[in-house]
C-alpha cells in the first residue's frame, strides 16, 4: 500500500516553523520531519533510517497525514 503526500505551501510554512521553534515534543518534532521528508520525494527506507525510526511508523505517520490532515 502506498500512501503518497503533497504538502500545501501553508503546510510546509508551518511544519517548518514548527520544528524551527523547538518548544514541542521530541515525538512532535518527528512527525513533523517525517511529513517534511515525504514531501520532499525522500523514500520511506530512507527518511526511516534518517530520523531514526522504523519504516512501519512512517507509514502510520503518512497515513494518519492522508486521514486526518496536519491536525493529527
Amino acid at each position: 500500500m502506498t500512501v503518497e503526500i503533497e504538502l500545501d505551501e501553508e503546510e510546509r510554512n508551518f511544519l517548518d516553523d514548527f520544528v524551527k521553534k523547538g518548544t514541542k515534543k521530541a515525538r512532535e518534532i518527528t512527525r513533523a520531519n517525517v511529513l517534511r521528508l515525504v514531501d520532499m520525494g525522500h523514500p520511506v527506507t530512507d527518511i526511516a533510517e534518517m530520523v531514526g525510526i522504523h519504516r512501519k511508523t512512517v507509514w502510520e505517520i503518512k497515513k494518519r497525514y492522508k486521514e486526518e490532515g496536519l491536525e493529527s
